[in-house]
């Protein structure tokens, strides 16, 4: 009799194990449906209209020059009507994927955003999928978006499906679009620096330079003399002074070399009334008897140069072809995309809003200035350790306009690189170190003057002492391009409305496309706060067959600005 009590009892453990198990399945299957009901959402996007800073499907291509990666956007499917799409919320993973699944992208090329190589070959590449966002619910229940602010809402034309874009106007405000900028009410609109930090897009990396024995490559970051104290390596720039320089400042500056294409159009003076050209010129070299100009459409290759030098022998027109060459070379910062394809947009639009991003170690002497210019002012940011005093000096002024006082270590076992941020963006200038922004940010009035394309905006000084920069990175602003129509339409929002732009201007299907321009607070689903499970490809061999499994990339796990 006891052992049949003892196996009842064991039986009724066994029962309430099971049933415990169960009822945990239960409230865990309740608790995660409230959570995605109320609290938060996972969604994937699709698309890539707020490139870079969110990703769509893409790959990840290698820039064989440079070596820089970067995002290349591709179709979900092979059908035009999947662009349109932007969001998608709980998607089917895929685990893996073979080979010829990515057939279709084979033969299509692109161009590398950091140092403009052209016809880079995408087929080696497998397709990612897009981010994936934690999207808070209930935010907007209790305030309105912010304007920069990313939400996600439903498109009104069709409720269930979900979009992604960039908050730029407010309820109420009368919004125009001018020169890439926004408007509201007439007064244009400035970024706050973490806005800055999550539109800007990659210019230029230093870390990623091509190969010297390129012929048609030039360093980008170039001394302002010959004998400068300045040397460089990829991801690095070290300034050592000698006696004989020690008071003068030493520049080294920035100007956007291309290898190869481009758009711009390059002028040098020839004062001849003819010039024999090759039938290779056709389209990219031209000569203006009236105007005695030697134009470039684009960088000049090094075979028409040399054709050109071989037809013209005499010094002045060989070194009117040589100059030409060089500066053509030289192009304007403009809001390409290397998300895109190379002819997504009908035309560039150059960008004169740019931030510059390093870290530096300046030694306890001398000065280190970093000077912007957006091709109207030049701001100049002046570092001297010594006073742990950071001035900032407009066009040729010498009384400083703003001033702030850097914390001085305790001892020399705390001193630590400084990570510098310096931009010129919606004609304001921010300096911010580690982060903090220095002092009340500098805006001025846009003068009434055209401004010349950017091709040397920025330059680096010292003097006195030694300085060592490292990851040293430039970026632009996002440029809203106008769409279908001039930029003098206005958007007049209602007391409930919102005007949402994509960070990728030239392909995002936005407010700008719609018949209805703006959407409704009633449509506001919440706000991404963290891309959570970014996805890469990676290459195995399985039975002999060549593979792609998708690995999460937790690299890019980061929070939303």
């Amino acid at each position: 009799m006891p052992d049949r009590v003892a196996s009842n009892e064991t039986d009724f453990d066994r029962r309430g194990v099971v049933r415990q198990v169960f009822e945990s399945i239960i409230i865990l299957g309740i608790s995660v449906t409230l959570f995605r009901t109320f609290a938060a959402e996972g969604y994937l996007i699709s698309t890539g209209s707020m490139a870079p800073s969110l990703l769509g499907y893409h790959k990840r291509v290698e820039c064989p020059t440079c070596h820089y990666t970067f995002p290349r956007g591709v179709p979900v499917e092979d059908s035009p009507a999947t662009l349109n799409a932007n969001v998608h919320a709980d998607p089917d993973q895929v685990d893996f994927l073979t080979v010829d699944d990515f057939a279709s992208s084979r033969g299509e090329f692109c161009s590398c955003p950091n140092c403009g190589r052209h016809e880079i070959s995408l087929a080696a590449f497998p397709k990612n999928e897009g981010d994936q966002l934690l999207v808070h619910k209930n935010v907007f229940d209790v305030r309105d978006p912010h304007r920069w602010e990313v939400v996600v809402f439903r498109n009104p034309d069709d409720p269930a499906q979900p979009y992604v874009k960039r908050v730029v106007g407010l309820p109420g405000e009368t919004i125009r679009l001018l020169g890439g900028d926004v408007y509201a009410g007439g007064q244009l609109q400035r970024k706050p620096l973490s806005a800055q930090q999550g539109v800007r897009i990659p210019v230029d990396d230093h870390a990623f330079q091509p190969d010297e024995t390129d012929p048609n490559w030039r360093p980008r970051w170039t001394a302002a003399r010959k004998d400068s104290r300045w040397s460089t390596s990829p991801g690095r720039m070290v300034f050592q002074p000698d006696d004989e320089t020690a008071g003068a400042l030493d520049w080294i500056q920035f100007r956007n070399w291309i290898t190869d294409g481009g758009r711009h159009t390059t002028e040098v003076p020839l004062l001849k009334r003819s010039l024999e050209l090759p039938a290779a010129a056709n389209g990219l070299v031209s000569f203006d008897a009236n105007r005695r100009r030697l134009i470039a459409q684009g960088a000049m290759p090094a075979e028409l140069r040399d054709e050109l030098l071989s037809l013209n022998d005499d010094v002045e027109t060989d070194k009117a072809i040589l100059d030409l060459f060089e500066r053509s070379h030289v192009a304007p910062i403009t809001d390409t995309y290397g998300y895109n394809r190379d002819d997504a947009a009908a035309k560039d639009f150059p960008v004169h809003d740019l931030m510059v991003e390093f870290q530096v170690e300046p030694s306890d002497e001398g000065t280190f200035v970093v000077e912007m210019s957006d091709d109207q002012h030049t701001f100049v940011c002046q570092f001297q350790r010594a006073e742990n005093r950071v001035s900032l000096l407009v066009d040729r002024e010498t009384r400083p306009i703003r001033e702030a006082t850097l914390p001085k270590p305790k001892d020399e076992k705390e001193r630590k690189p400084l990570t510098i941020e310096m931009s010129v963006m919606d004609r304001q200038v921010l300096v911010a170190v580690d982060g903090q922004v220095l002092f009340e940010p500098l805006m001025y009035a846009a003068s009434k003057e055209s401004r010349p394309s950017a091709r040397s905006p920025v330059r680096l000084g010292a003097s006195g002492g030694d300085v060592s920069i490292r990851d040293l990175r430039l970026y632009r602003d996002v440029y809203y391009t106008p769409k279908h129509e001039s930029e003098t339409r206005e958007f007049v929002l209602g007391p409930s409305e919102f005007l949402v732009l994509g960070d990728n201007s030239p392909v995002s299907v936005d407010s700008r496309a719609w018949d209805h321009p703006a959407i409704d607070r009633s449509t506001l689903i919440g706000k991404p706060f963290i891309v959570h499970l970014p996805s890469r490809q990676a290459k195995i061999d399985l039975l002999g067959e060549s593979r792609y499994i998708r690995l999460p990339d937790f690299s890019r796990v980061r929070y939303i600005r």
